[in-house]
C-alpha cells in the first residue's frame, strides 16, 4: 500500500508544468458609464449620456509613455443605445493597473467616434478622488461620469489548470487506496 513512483512522477510533473505556465492575461476589459449625479448637480450641462463597451489593450509597458499601464489599442461599444462607437488612436491612451483610464498628467484622452460626433474619456486624479469626464468635441461640452472598468471572467486556461489540479488529486488518492 505505498504510493506508486510512476503516478507520483506524473503528478509532480503536471504540478510543475502548471506552476511554470503563466495563465493567459486579459486583453479585453468591459466598461460602463453613467452620469455622475453628485457632480452633475454642481452645474454641468446635460449629464444624460450613458453607454458601455469593451477596451482592447496591449500588455503592460515599461516605457516612459505608459509607466506600467496597458495601452488601449481598440474599443467598441454603445453610446445612448447607438452601437456605432469606434476608437480613434491619438497619443498614448492607457488603462492603469487599477483599471482606470491612466490619469493626468500622463493621460491622453480615449478618443472615439459615436453618433457622427467625436467624444473622449478623460480621467483626472485629484487626491483623494478620481474624476472621469465624457467630452463632446463637437459641442465643446463635458460631463462628469461614473466610468466602471471590469476584467472579464477567468480565462478558460486558468479553469483548465484548476481542473488538472483536481484530476491530479484524484489520481493520487486512487493510487494511495489501491
Amino acid at each position: 500500500m505505498g504510493i506508486r513512483p510512476r503516478g507520483t512522477g506524473i503528478a509532480i510533473g503536471a504540478l510543475l508544468a502548471h506552476l511554470c505556465v503563466q495563465p493567459a492575461k486579459a486583453d479585453e476589459f468591459n466598461f460602463t458609464f453613467t452620469p455622475n449625479q453628485a457632480e452633475c448637480a454642481k452645474g454641468y450641462t446635460a449629464c444624460t449620456v450613458f453607454g458601455s463597451g469593451t477596451f482592447t489593450v496591449g500588455p503592460p509597458q515599461n516605457d516612459p509613455n505608459y509607466y506600467g499601464a496597458m495601452p488601449i489599442t481598440a474599443m467598441t461599444g454603445t453610446l445612448n443605445g447607438s452601437s456605432a462607437m469606434s476608437f480613434v488612436l491619438q497619443g498614448f491612451p492607457a488603462l492603469s493597473t487599477d483599471l482606470k483610464i491612466a490619469p493626468a498628467p500622463w493621460n491622453y484622452p480615449v478618443i472615439f467616434m459615436a453618433n457622427g460626433q467625436q467624444w473622449a474619456f478623460i480621467h483626472y486624479d485629484t487626491y483623494p478622488n478620481w474624476y472621469s469626464f465624457l467630452v463632446n468635441y463637437n459641442t465643446n461640452t463635458s460631463e462628469p461620469i461614473d466610468l466602471v472598468i471590469t476584467a472579464p471572467e477567468p480565462s478558460a486556461l486558468a479553469l483548465l489548470g484548476v481542473g488538472l489540479l483536481g484530476l491530479m488529486g484524484l489520481t493520487l488518492l486512487k493510487n494511495r487506496l489501491s
